[in-house]
């Protein structure tokens, strides 16, 4: 009896656990995309426009952590090193939900001094938006729609880069 009462809290304290784990089809499903050809000339020209893209690489697989420092359960980062221009170098971490579903950007590490990360292309929104807007605008609903020229409004590459990123990632299913 008592064997069976260890077992059981055993199994009740490592669930808790076993549920903070990122389902391996939503990793997968997120690293495909991202080791695809499809979102990089997206991201390169939001993270470091007018640059020239030479390549990614998959790095690591991180757990999300909220503001407490608690794991955020089935959540995950996918981590890669952004390789542009001759010798440009960023690590950038991709914020992914339990499905595997991109929600979030964040820049880990960059060794560019002049081309910081979305600042280049923050400035060249406000020149190319509109071209940018039209490009968009047929395969969009009129939320996204009013939600793109928003972000291009206020000539944010970051934002519109986080925004952008599904909807490539959605229309590759």
């Amino acid at each position: 009896m008592r064997r069976i009462l260890i077992a059981c809290l055993l199994l009740v304290c490592a669930r808790p656990v076993l549920a903070q784990e990122p389902d391996m089809q939503a990793v997968d499903r997120a690293k495909s995309f991202l080791d695809s050809a499809k979102p990089w000339p997206f991201i390169n020209v939001c993270v470091h426009f007018p640059t020239e893209f030479r390549g990614q690489t998959y790095a690591k697989m991180l757990p999300l952590v909220d503001r407490d420092g608690v794991r955020v359960p089935g959540q995950f980062a996918l981590v890669y090193d952004y390789q542009w221009a001759d010798d440009g170098s960023t690590q950038l971490a991709y914020y992914c939900d339990t499905r595997g579903n991109i929600f979030k950007v964040q820049v880990l590490a960059d060794n560019g001094s002049l081309n910081r990360p979305f600042a280049l292309a923050n400035a060249s929104i406000a020149i190319v938006g509109d071209q940018l807007y039209e490009a968009l605008k047929n395969d969009l609903t009129d939320n996204q729609r009013r939600v793109v020229r928003q972000i291009i409004d206020s000539a944010n590459a970051q934002r519109l880069l986080e925004y952008g990123l599904p909807l490539i990632q959605q229309s590759n299913r």
